[in-house]
């Protein structure tokens, strides 16, 4: 079957910098302010939490969902985005939806793996909003991809902050990543806690690679996953998934057998169709995780990446994991990352 490509956000095909990209977004928070300011007065129910990420069931949000399941005082719903990535059981409302909405506005508590945009940016005001965010940067994210050299620059910087600034708390794996998060969102180090998120404890299970007694994979070839990550940078992002997919041609005329999992962001251009066979690849291998690739990453027997912080993860499992980043000279110089 031939994967669809998927469409490109406005702001890229607009080819948009970082900061016009987050003034956008920032007119469109004010556009939010008469619905926010609704859910100031609306009387919000205690009991009720919502959870949701924006690219799918999985991840932290999911873990977490899974874990309150027959919580004796809590109500928690699944805010799904689509209708054919939802939990099997529990609690589940449809954004957009009326009920969807009314539970939007009644809440008491947001959990969120990567921005407002998981639940809603129009009810954010009057909650409680945990952030599990979704992996340990190695590039730089949110604030700290402002320039700030110019008037404009700290404008937006000061926008952004505040709108950040709902956040009531921030979970993260490690005082490296407190760190970098408590810069990028801008918040105060009593609201980045170092706990441990669920997304570890799956990493750690999964490392015993009991998941692979009942994949079907088919091969005894060595198994390579390539993960190209997310580029803000229209030319960047090109540019790196040319060189995955010239990799993933010389890859295949080996002994390896090679599969692809793109970014949640990233969209397929009629280029980087080629890769269609890897990334099914991938698909009917994660398939057997319950379409996870936290579950799914001990599967492989070398991982290959341009700076996903799923690098991280990999050394917390063991096993190869190399670099690959045509880029990354200019992203050096830049100051891009957070660590060479």
């Amino acid at each position: 079957m031939a994967l669809e490509n998927k469409k490109e956000p406005l702001w890229r095909r607009l080819r948009l910098s970082n900061q016009q990209r987050v003034a956008s977004r920032l007119i469109l928070v004010c556009l939010y302010l008469p619905c926010n300011l609704l859910s100031l007065i609306v009387p919000k129910r205690k009991d009720v939490w919502i959870i949701g990420n924006s690219h799918g069931y999985t991840d932290n949000p999911r873990y977490f969902f899974e874990y309150l399941q027959g919580h004796p005082t809590i109500k928690v719903f699944w805010l799904a985005h689509d209708k054919t990535k939802v939990p099997s059981t529990g609690n589940v409302c449809r954004m957009g939806s009326l009920r969807g909405i009314y539970l939007v506005f009644r809440a008491s508590v947001f959990v969120i793996g990567n921005g407002y945009g998981d639940i809603s940016r129009i009810a954010v005001f009057g909650k409680k909003i945990v952030n599990l965010w979704h992996g340990s940067p190695i590039k730089r994210i949110q604030l700290d991809t402002v320039d700030r050299s110019t008037r404009s620059g700290k404008i937006v910087y000061k926008l952004w902050k505040l709108a950040l600034a709902r956040h009531s708390l921030l979970i993260c794996g490690c005082e490296r990543d407190r760190v970098r998060l408590t810069s990028a969102f801008g918040l105060s180090q009593e609201k980045v806690l170092v706990t441990g998120t669920p997304r570890m404890d799956v990493l750690y299970a999964s490392s015993s690679r009991q998941e692979q007694s009942s994949l079907a994979i088919g091969t005894a070839k060595i198994k390579i996953l390539l993960l190209p990550t997310w580029h803000q940078q229209p030319e960047r992002q090109e540019a790196v998934m040319s060189q995955f997919i010239l990799l993933s041609r010389e890859l295949d005329k080996s002994k390896y057998v090679v599969h692809v999992k793109l970014h949640p962001l990233a969209s397929m251009s009629s280029n980087e169709s080629v890769m269609n066979e890897t990334i099914e690849a991938y698909e009917r291998v994660a398939a057997g995780c319950g379409n996870d690739l936290n579950k799914a990453l001990s599967i492989f027997d070398v991982v290959i990446t341009d700076y996903s912080g799923v690098a991280y993860d990999r050394e917390l499992q063991g096993g190869s994991m190399f670099f690959l980043n045509p880029c990354y000279q200019s992203m050096l110089e830049a100051g891009e990352l957070y660590n060479d």
